[in-house]
């Protein structure tokens, strides 16, 4: 099992209520975690900025154009 942990608010919904985003996970397996405090919501954020970075640069060595 995989995990994922997400910098939003945790939304109280029962099955029936969830999300298109939380029903694949849950297809695929793979476990939410929410960040509940400031340091942690920090840390998924720049996570996320560092992987946005990486694509960027590895779409332009990969030639990748519009």
């Amino acid at each position: 099992m995989c995990t994922i942990i997400c910098a939003m608010a945790e939304l109280s919904r029962s099955a029936a209520e969830a999300t298109q985003f939380t029903r694949s996970l849950q297809e695929l397996e793979i476990r939410q975690i929410f960040a509940r405090s400031p340091q942690a919501k920090g840390r998924v954020e720049r996570s996320a900025g560092t992987f946005q970075d990486r694509l960027v640069t590895e779409l332009h060595l990969a030639d990748v154009r519009k």
